[in-house]
């Protein structure tokens, strides 16, 4: 794929085999891949760090559409749900966005807020958050229950069968993170159960969606193909950050968003 360019310094990439297995032999001299959003699961990050090649991430640039489509998820029917501050949110992954999303469901729906992230700082916890080091306290008490993380082969379907029978009957999951995280199989037998009452999805394995899959015919589904933070105002922002990104790299600067 990159033969023919070895002398390539800075790739943007926008395609998803755009990875360290086929640039690498083809780029030596590579110091950057950048992409505009934060596909940590198609990066070889240990491989990157024994090459000390540097990847800038611009992740603020679609949060706040993101965060207002796990929000906006959260309302199947009026009949079906009704957010109020008597319910719980259960949010897991407390970074950039998993705080925003956190902060107007406290804030805008007056909702009690349960998190779990394990490289969370519990002092950069707002006092409205309750940190809690067993994930099984959200399964068991949030009223919905919103994914945030990056994917890692450590938590590869890690909310399946048995996170949906500890869940209220009356609990929602919201997905706006990946599609490896859920059991998809277990979410499907958990919805026509009544396990859980909805799920909210922006993110699925396969993606784009297998067309046959019954998460489409579901009335307690709400689907979008990974496309809530695509908006236009959204990609112009990511763009001038990948390129602010390029510049700070290439020039010397301190790199604002980093991975490595």
């Amino acid at each position: 794929m990159a033969s023919g360019v070895p002398a390539v310094n800075l790739l943007p990439c926008r395609i998803r085999f755009a990875t360290d297995k086929y640039l690498r032999p083809g780029l030596p001299r590579l110091r950057l891949r950048l992409r505009r959003k934060r596909p940590y699961h198609q990066c070889d990050l240990p491989r990157s760090l024994q090459l000390r090649n540097k990847r800038c991430f611009r992740t603020g640039q679609v949060t706040f559409v993101y965060r207002q489509l796990s929000v906006s998820s959260n309302v199947f029917s009026c009949n079906l749900i009704l957010l109020a501050g008597t319910q719980t949110l259960g949010v897991f992954g407390f970074g950039q966005i998993g705080r925003r999303v956190a902060a107007m469901a406290h804030d805008g729906f007056g909702m009690k807020i349960l998190a779990f992230d394990p490289f969370c700082k519990p002092e950069s916890v707002p006092d409205y958050v309750a940190l809690v080091s067993n994930r099984d306290e959200i399964f068991d008490n949030a009223d919905f229950i919103t994914l945030h993380m990056a994917a890692t082969a450590e938590n590869k379907h890690g909310i399946g069968a048995r996170e949906f029978a500890r869940m209220k009957k009356t609990a929602c999951l919201i997905n706006t993170a990946r599609g490896s995280l859920v059991d998809e199989a277990a979410l499907i037998e958990a919805l026509r159960a009544g396990e859980i009452a909805g799920a909210g999805l922006d993110a699925t394995e396969p993606e784009p969606a297998d067309a046959a899959s019954p998460l489409f015919r579901m009335e307690n589904v709400i689907m979008t193909p990974h496309c809530g933070g695509s908006t236009k105002e959204s990609k112009s922002r990511s763009s001038l950050g990948a390129a602010k990104g390029c510049d700070e790299v290439l020039t010397g600067k301190p790199i604002t968003s980093p991975v490595l």
